[in-house]
């Protein structure tokens, strides 16, 4: 980790459990939908492990937990989406330092992006309520278009989009896939330990950099930007 990253021209983050803390959402629709099947809810910790490739993986590994793989994924899957379009916001909120971070990129001229395994409508959502100032800027989510994350589909659409060489962008996020995305991607990387994952669970990935707060990613980039 630490190395020079004299090419980097864009950032390319990931949304839940980096730009913004969706867990609290995420958990009140979760545990609407186990209620429906009388099963017993999940705390905020529990959740944190189940999230990171999509909805519907989140409800398939929920209901794996509580023994009950009788259930029907497909319809729980529909429940959450319906209890989640209700409660996305519920407690939920930008990391603290985060709008600082993308107003420094906004000055200095930076393009970012999000890339993210949540389903685009509702990513485009969120991204418009909770970053007004900064939106629109380039989204890849779940869809149709393209393979979700780890692939690199979705980065290499973003680096397009921003007008920038993929090699020459910088990926931000809390979570294995993200390192994963980066590393298919031939993208240098840093992992975040303010969202759903620790630094233990993280550093086995060989990310590029470690950061702690949103102003150790700004320092980070202009030592590699500005220097």
């Amino acid at each position: 980790m630490d190395i020079l990253l004299p090419n980097m021209k864009g950032i390319i983050f990931d949304l839940d459990g980096t730009l913004i803390d969706s867990l609290p959402g995420l958990t009140w629709a979760l545990n609407l939908m186990m209620e429906q099947w009388n099963l017993k809810p999940f705390s905020l910790e529990e959740t944190s492990v189940l999230v990171g490739n999509g909805m519907k993986q989140l409800v398939k590994k929920a209901l794996i937990i509580r023994g009950r793989q009788d259930i029907p994924v497909e319809d729980s899957f529909q429940a959450m989406k319906n209890y989640y379009s209700k409660c996305w916001n519920q407690d939920v909120a930008p990391y603290e330092g985060i709008p600082q971070l993308l107003s420094n990129l906004q000055e200095k001229g930076i393009p970012f992006a999000v890339n993210t395994n949540k389903e685009h409508r509702a990513a485009e959502i969120m991204l418009q309520h909770y970053f007004p100032k900064f939106w629109p800027f380039p989204l890849a989510g779940r869809s149709d278009l393209r393979p979700q994350k780890p692939d690199p589909s979705g980065a290499f659409f973003l680096a397009e989009q921003m007008g920038v060489p993929s090699q020459d962008c910088f990926y931000v996020g809390d979570m294995e896939v993200d390192l994963q995305t980066a590393v298919n991607g031939g993208i240098k990387s840093c992992a975040v330990t303010w969202g759903f994952r620790r630094r233990k669970q993280l550093e086995p990935f060989n990310p590029d950099y470690c950061a702690e707060e949103p102003q150790e990613v700004w320092g980070i980039i202009e030592n590699c930007m500005f220097q």
